[in-house]
This record gives C-alpha cells, sequence and structure tokens, in this order.
C-alpha cells in the first residue's frame, strides 16, 4: 500500500474509532468490544475497498489507541 492510501485509511480508521469512543455511535454502544470492532472493520473496509484485511485491522487498531 502506498503512503497516500494508508494516509487515507488511516484517517478513516482514527474518525470511526474516535466517533464510538466519544460516544458517537449510540448504535455500537451497547455492543461487546469484539463486535465493535467486527462491524468497525466492515464500515472501514466498505470506505476504503481493496486492502488486505490485516491492515484494516492495523489501522482500526492504532485509531483505537489513538482514540484513547
Amino acid at each position: 500500500m502506498d503512503a497516500r492510501r494508508r494516509a487515507f485509511l488511516m484517517t478513516d480508521a482514527y474518525a470511526l474509532a474516535a466517533d464510538f469512543r466519544g460516544g458517537a455511535r449510540p448504535d455500537l454502544a451497547a455492543l461487546p468490544l469484539d463486535e465493535v470492532r467486527k462491524r468497525l472493520l466492515a464500515e472501514l473496509a466498505a470506505a476504503r475497498p481493496g486492502e488486505a484485511p490485516e491492515a484494516y485491522a492495523a489501522a482500526l487498531e492504532e485509531g483505537f489507541k489513538a482514540a484513547g
């Protein structure tokens, strides 16, 4: 993955994680964290198709770390 594609993927991952952590996703609030991750990974893959599954997982984990 080139740097530009990675930057867009990371931006989306940070936004998804921050929305969840910040309470902007009440649809996910009552779910176990594993289910939240699964759903956010699906959203990330839909927003940025064509990457390897491990790229989505790594980006989302970085997003969660950054979001606190």
